[in-house]
């Protein structure tokens, strides 16, 4: 059984500001996180703030990208609560 997801504001915008194809990967990642995030994630660290770390890429046009999605645990250890998903290189604009 997989930990319930929850979103942060900032996660939920940072997942908008991705091309479409490159957030359905994001998103078929999360439910992997979900289904074993003790396993999958590590401690951040500097620039990032104190939260978990899953981090994985995405292959577009030639070029690769690398992700990283910090969460944290919640409270009643049931769930996660993603905080913020950051991409680098950075995507191409979605145009919207």
């Amino acid at each position: 059984m997989g930990f319930v997801v929850e979103w942060e504001d900032e996660a939920e915008q940072d997942l908008a500001a991705l091309p479409p194809l490159m957030a359905s990967h994001v998103l078929d990642q999360v439910d992997r996180l979900a289904d074993d995030p003790v396993r999958l994630s590590r401690p951040s660290h500097f620039p990032y703030r104190p939260a978990q770390a899953f981090s994985f890429s995405y292959r577009s046009e030639g070029r690769t990208h690398y992700l990283t999605v910090l969460f944290h645990y919640r409270a009643d250890e049931e769930g996660i609560v993603l905080q913020a998903i950051a991409c680098l290189p950075r995507p191409p604009a979605t145009g919207d």
